[in-house]
């Protein structure tokens, strides 16, 4: 029944009338490349759901793992991460200027270098 065989598609995809689901099922029964055809497609259909079930950071590590350059663009990232983590952990602080307070600064007249820096007070301007 070559006609029947080819109906396959739509009995899998639930497509067809109640009367010609009947006829096929009937036919399923009496042809062996139909049913090897009809259980390859229900493992398919499986493989699928279980494929969209899997967790995305799975499918992204597989994907990492079998990439060369994903592997390489992950070092770069990483690299790039930490230097700039690096960065921002040593790099000096701004200075901070309070409003009110007049910096001074006293110098050593015998070595000639800043011995400390103090801060007092603004005084009004008259």
């Amino acid at each position: 029944m070559k006609n029947a065989c080819e109906l396959l598609e739509r009995y899998f995809m639930g497509t067809l009338s109640e009367a010609e689901e009947t006829a096929f099922q009937e036919h399923l029964q009496s042809c062996p490349a139909c049913q090897q055809r009809l259980q390859g497609l229900r493992a398919l259909r499986t493989a699928f759901e279980y494929e969209e079930r899997r967790p995305t950071w799975r499918r992204l590590g597989r994907f990492v793992v079998n990439s060369r350059w994903a592997r390489v663009a992950a070092l770069v990232v990483l690299v790039s991460t930490l230097g700039l983590g690096y960065y921002v952990w040593t790099r000096p602080q701004p200075a901070t200027i309070n409003p009110g307070l007049v910096h001074e600064v006293v110098w050593s007249v015998d070595t000639l270098k800043q011995d400390s820096v103090s801060q007092k007070p603004a005084q009004p301007v008259p």
